[in-house]
């Protein structure tokens, strides 16, 4: 025990997993500890009925999953590389398989053992500020509550790794939104179809969440519309005959009815559901402001590579990153400051990591990225990025053929409203065919 840095990791979900998985394999450096807040496993891939909070123990829903929803990335390239989904499962698996892999990738390496359930942090700080040296040593103070006694711990970390994920508190601007007269349902609140049988949605956004959550209402509803700055249309072959583009929403107004940007009205009466599929925002409640992690505009702030506290670079957050395959850029970043943590890889000063931090966001705004997309890694940006960290981290970059394969299904996404049903085989590193 002597010598052994303590380890904290706040989340037991495909992130935090991986965390686990990479550092127990070096027993004589870390002590490990997760902090899980539910009874099991599997961050946002665990399903169940319930929205909202979770009464009987005062929690807020994590899950977004919905019943029928399959996965929209490969099973070859959703899966850490060294431990691949089942052959006998579709390319595109259902979410509970993916809970399924989940459960198999703890077993396999036994991180049961790590994991502390129904374990929630509720206050992370730093203990000792930086010295007027500069030095940026501290230890971390974790307040632990057990949230089925209620009961209290305080215990100290010399590292902490925050992987609680992104997609659990919805983020929703609509002006006037207050006013819609009828049922208000976020998608992070969505799970079956049946609640809009009959009736007239407005689904706002079309992302993959909107498309597919449009295409699944459209079943039982009476008419979908969908609000967007495009077209599904001209997007695709065919939509479903009750589905109908309309232009983005302005506002509501106090009657209840929809004000679009193209000058239009949906009058209140002509819809009974509003369905927002806005995306989330980022939320880390049990930061004291100690830490010195601010979030503005949706940006999370000050990060190295996305990942590493600036001021104190003990504590790291993993898989904050979207528009991503998570796996790839998950372990990337594992790989990465696993390499810090061992001293194989060495951190800028504080003054050059934020300077590269700022250098990385300003890019962003010139290229036509908005304000809340700092934390985007969209197309090959992703792979920019893991490169980088491969580069820097002393570790093999993210294998040909998962980059090609996601050029792949980006296009089909974008074009072919049945993408799902194609199937892939990969042969090696470098090959891969469509079935």
């Amino acid at each position: 025990m002597a010598g052994k840095r303590q380890v904290a990791v706040i989340g037991a979900g495909l992130s935090g997993l991986c965390c686990l998985q990479h550092l127990s394999k070096y027993p004589e450096q870390f002590e490990l500890t997760c902090y899980e807040q539910t009874q099991e496993i599997g961050g946002t891939w665990v399903y169940t009925d319930k929205t909202d909070i979770d009464n009987e123990k005062g929690l807020h829903i994590h899950s977004s999953m919905y019943k029928n929803l399959r996965v929209n990335i490969p099973k070859q390239i959703m899966c850490y590389p060294d431990f691949p989904f089942k052959d006998s499962l579709p390319t595109f698996p259902h979410h509970t398989d993916v809970l399924e892999y989940i459960k198999q990738y703890t077993d396999h390496y036994n991180l049961h053992k790590y994991i502390h359930y129904n374990s929630e942090a509720t206050n992370v700080r730093p203990l000792f500020p930086p010295s007027p040296s500069g030095s940026s040593e501290c230890q971390w103070e974790v307040t632990v509550r057990d949230v089925l006694s209620g009961k209290e711990v305080r215990k100290l970390y010399d590292i902490i790794m925050i992987c609680t994920g992104k997609f659990f508190k919805p983020y929703c601007d609509i002006d006037g939104l207050q006013h819609f007269k009828g049922i208000v349902v976020h998608s992070h609140n969505y799970r079956v179809p049946e609640l809009f049988t009959g009736q007239r949605v407005l689904v706002i956004g079309a992302g993959e969440s909107g498309t597919d959550i449009s295409l699944e209402v459209a079943k039982t509803a009476k008419e979908v519309l969908v609000s967007h700055s495009g077209s599904m249309k001209k997007r695709y072959d065919s939509i479903p005959p009750n589905m109908h583009d309309v232009s983005r929403v302005s506002s509501i107004k106090e009657c209840g009815s929809v004000l679009l940007e193209d000058g239009s009205v949906i009058p209140n009466e002509d819809i009974d559901a509003i369905l927002p599929c806005t995306g989330y925002e980022y939320e880390f409640p049990f930061l004291s402001p100690e830490c010195s992690i601010g979030i503005t505009d949706h940006r999370v702030h000050p990060l190295y590579k996305h990942m590493v506290n600036t001021k104190f670079p003990s504590m790291a957050f993993i898989g904050l990153n979207y528009r991503i395959i998570p796996s790839a850029v998950v372990e990337s970043q594992v790989k990465y400051y696993l390499s810090v943590l061992l001293g194989n890889t060495k951190l800028p000063s504080r003054e050059e990591m934020e300077a590269d931090a700022n250098r990385d966001y300003q890019h962003r705004l010139d290229n036509g990225f908005k304000v809340r997309d700092a934390h985007s890694l969209s197309g090959d940006l992703q792979w920019a990025y893991t490169d980088s960290l491969a580069e820097e981290g002393g570790f093999e970059p993210v294998k040909s053929f998962v980059k090609e394969v996601a050029r792949f299904i980006t296009k089909q996404r974008m074009s072919n409203i049945n993408y799902r049903k194609v199937e892939i085989e990969v042969m090696d590193d470098n090959k891969w065919k469509v079935l």
